[in-house]
């Protein structure tokens, strides 16, 4: 299994997404770390509730930010998408809104922007579909050669 999309920080496909696709990029472990750093606040107990408690601090994760972010990593366009009938283009703000209004398309930008394997599958897939589109098969049918060429 080759695994070489691990080093390219901006491995993107477009991936199906219902009736629509979405262009993705691969989102790693090592950003999805700065991530949470980004979406969590740490805080220190109240006196009151300081009876009995360790004095380090408490970690409190914003999981709608932590949402929105990740969709601002995973996300790079869309299409097929569409708002009142009307064309709903992409935007880093359209993006927001449905990472955090939207379950089902936050849980697919969780599921497949942290997926390298499911990325590379839809990499593959696109590149068959180029290729069939783009080459077909040479046939030389009798009478079309060149008169010098016949014997």
């Amino acid at each position: 299994m080759d695994i070489e999309a691990l080093r390219d920080k901006d491995f993107e496909v477009w991936v199906p997404f219902n009736d629509a696709s979405v262009l993705m990029r691969y989102v790693g472990l090592d950003e999805l770390r700065e991530i949470r750093g980004q979406a969590t606040t740490l805080h220190w107990a109240t006196e009151g509730q300081r009876q009995g408690e360790s004095q380090e601090p408490q970690e409190s994760i914003d999981h709608a930010e932590a949402g929105r972010l990740l969709g601002r990593a995973a996300v790079r366009d869309w299409q097929g998408l569409t708002l009142k009938g009307e064309v709903f283009p992409f935007s880093t703000e359209h993006c927001d809104l449905l990472m955090t209004r939207w379950a089902e398309f936050a849980g697919f930008v969780g599921e497949v922007g942290l997926d390298l394997l499911k990325l590379m599958e839809n990499s593959i897939e696109q590149s068959k579909k180029k290729s069939s589109t783009t080459s077909a098969p040479e046939v030389i049918l009798e009478g079309s050669l060149a008169p010098h060429a016949r014997r």
